[in-house]
């Protein structure tokens, strides 16, 4: 079982922004997609979650997502775009519930209340979204795609959570909370996609990286094996140095002058 892509072209116009890329990932793991600024990864997610149109197949445990119903596709995976406007006055709670009726978890009032609890906003539940700074906004979004796939596996088939920057307006310990969340998830089986720009906490949380850059794989599989201090100074143009941290790979720091 896993969640794949082969051969995905996206185009904005005439021109072609990813060429031909494949990727995998697995339940069980967190995924990161990551690579410098204009490369493609949330164009990827993008194409994932067929917000855009590609040509190629994306699966999803063997099924072309193309082929899967809206509502059935929405009981089994969920996503956290980049960015999201809402303009009519919901309040937390009601954001959350969007989620919840998505899913298949939609019979269990209660799941609102906990995700939010997830998230650490159980008691800005009533709060009008627009009243809640940026940073409580994404977190409130976090909760709603929680909601809709609650539980990490169902009938022995796991869901997913892609998320496009998920902690991009976060400070640290909260950065630190929603990360803790997607590795939970996926310790309890079920599978987490995160497009990420921070290496250090895609080297502390994710199991395995895809590394895009000018719409093209440059190397994807175990951590340890993408964050490679040399090719990520090459890719991102910033001499990058390794600093053993304990874990399965270093923690990079920049080589400043």
């Amino acid at each position: 079982m896993s969640f794949m892509a082969s051969g995905i072209r996206v185009s904005y116009g005439r021109k072609e922004v990813l060429h031909g890329v494949d990727f995998v990932a697995q339940p069980g793991e967190v995924t990161a997609i990551i690579g410098p600024n204009g490369s493609g990864k949330s164009t990827l997610m993008k194409a994932l979650t067929a917000e855009l149109r590609y040509t190629g197949q994306v699966t999803l445990e063997g099924d072309d997502i193309q082929d899967v119903p809206a509502p059935l596709l929405a009981g089994r995976r969920a996503v956290l775009p980049q960015s999201v406007s809402l303009t009519f006055p919901f309040t937390a709670r009601e954001v959350v519930e969007i989620g919840l009726s998505a899913g298949i978890s939609g019979d269990r009032s209660e799941v609102v209340l906990q995700a939010l609890a997830r998230v650490g906003l159980a008691d800005h539940a009533d709060s009008f979204y627009q009243e809640l700074s940026g940073g409580q906004q994404q977190r409130v979004q976090c909760a709603r795609v929680l909601a809709q796939v609650w539980q990490p596996v169902v009938n022995g088939v796991p869901r997913w959570l892609l998320l496009d920057e998920p902690v991009s307006s976060l400070d640290i310990a909260h950065q630190v909370a929603i990360m803790d969340i997607a590795a939970q998830y996926a310790s309890e089986g079920g599978g987490v996609i995160a497009v990420m720009h921070d290496l250090n906490l895609t080297a502390h949380y994710a199991n395995a990286a895809c590394l895009i850059h000018q719409g093209r794989v440059v190397r994807r599989g175990k951590i340890a094996d993408v964050l490679e201090p040399d090719l990520l100074s090459e890719i991102y143009h910033c001499t990058l140095r390794a600093v053993p941290n304990g874990g399965s790979a270093p923690l990079l720091s920049p080589v400043l002058s």
